[in-house]
């Protein structure tokens, strides 16, 4: 942030940045995916407002990496819905504080550190070697703002092996624990796919979760209190707080149902708060990894081809496929199934003309394919 400028001022120049600047030439791939996420998870978005949306979103990130340096923001931190599971955690309880990457979600952390509060962060393994040191340097700027020399942050890095027991360990020690939803990471990365996931549906789409923090809460017995920053107009910060969820004593033969239905919850509770601030989270970038991929095209419904007798004028699918040249090729992304289809860059400058003939291709197998798959209609 600028020395000479309000925050007020540093926030409207954002605004202008992002309102001014060609992302979708410096950010191809990143809009190509936005674009094929909201079309998933909020198809009743007009595709006019894509590009607004995608400013949106690199907007609100860049607002929560200026936010976190200055301190004095947790101050100024407004507190909505149930928080009698904050107040728990400030008076010692150990807490699994549950949140994504929504709003300013870094002021959380400082949140606690005013309160007084030792806690445990749980990052990637990417974040922790980049920006440990930076998080670490902040927190105790904001632990000697506020005059709160027993606060104390600790980083746990979510993909090594161990990290589930410092996970318990900072739980039976009386740390509080801050987790993210949306980040998916554990031992073996984002991409790994195995009985740690359960699937569930978030905004009516099939996810695969990692349940690891529903495992924690019943293990330990600590409650989640699911609690997701926003901002309720620009120069506000604020956090919505959920009831806790409170796990029970559950036989081992009934604790993945038991955690499917708490991670099932979790969810809910964010898609709550995200349906009121949808372009603050960043996760429009990349929920893709997540998506059950399985699942979303087994139940995605049968395409209507018509004949390719019964009409002359063909035209390029837009609404549902991207058309991207690659070197000497074109890339055919399906924005709805996420899968993509390699053809010459002829074909692709064919498809892009206004309307064509199809007897122009003189492969039928290419044809049907192009027919079959909706890549034209």
């Amino acid at each position: 942030m600028n020395p000479n400028l309000t925050y007020e001022q540093a926030v409207d120049a954002l605004r202008i940045h992002y309102d001014t600047t060609d992302l979708i030439t410096s950010r191809p791939q990143s809009h190509l995916m936005v674009s094929a996420n909201l079309q998933t998870f909020l198809p009743n978005l007009p595709a006019a407002d894509y590009n607004r949306f995608f400013a949106d979103i690199l907007y609100y990130q860049h607002l929560a990496g200026m936010d976190e340096k200055i301190v004095t923001k947790a101050a100024e931190l407004v507190i909505t819905g149930d928080a009698d599971g904050l107040w728990d955690a400030a008076a010692g309880k150990p807490t699994i504080f549950c949140t994504c990457h929504l709003g300013s979600y870094r002021l959380l952390g400082l949140l606690l550190t005013r309160l007084g509060l030792k806690f445990s962060l749980l990052i990637d393994t990417n974040t922790f070697q980049k920006q440990g040191d930076k998080f670490l340097r902040i927190q105790r700027e904001a632990a000697a703002l506020f005059n709160q020399p027993n606060a104390d942050m600790a980083l746990i890095d979510a993909e090594q092996p161990s990290a589930g027991i410092q996970l318990i360990r900072a739980l039976k020690q009386g740390r509080i624990l801050i987790a993210y939803l949306d980040g998916n990471t554990g031992a073996g990365g984002v991409t790994r796919q195995d009985d740690k996931l359960v699937g569930i549906d978030f905004l009516g789409k099939p996810l695969l979760a990692r349940k690891g923090i529903a495992f924690l809460s019943v293990a330990t017995q600590a409650p989640i209190v699911p609690i997701f920053a926003y901002r309720p107009d620009a120069y506000t910060n604020a956090v919505q707080v959920f009831a806790p969820i409170t796990p029970t004593e559950t036989p081992a033969a009934e604790r993945e149902a038991v955690c499917a239905s708490i991670t099932q919850r979790l969810y809910d509770d964010f898609a709550t708060t995200l349906r009121q601030y949808p372009s603050q989270w960043e996760g429009w970038l990349y929920v893709q990894k997540y998506l059950d991929l399985n699942r979303l095209r087994a139940t995605y419904p049968a395409t209507n081809a018509p004949a390719v007798t019964d009409k002359t004028d063909w035209f390029f699918n837009h609404t549902r496929y991207a058309n991207v040249p690659d070197g000497n090729t074109t890339v055919l992304f399906d924005k709805h199934l996420y899968r993509s289809f390699r053809v010459t860059r002829q074909l692709g400058e064919l498809l892009n003309t206004p309307h064509f003939r199809l007897d122009a291709i003189r492969k039928p197998e290419l044809i049907d394919m192009l027919v079959g798959q909706a890549i034209v209609c």
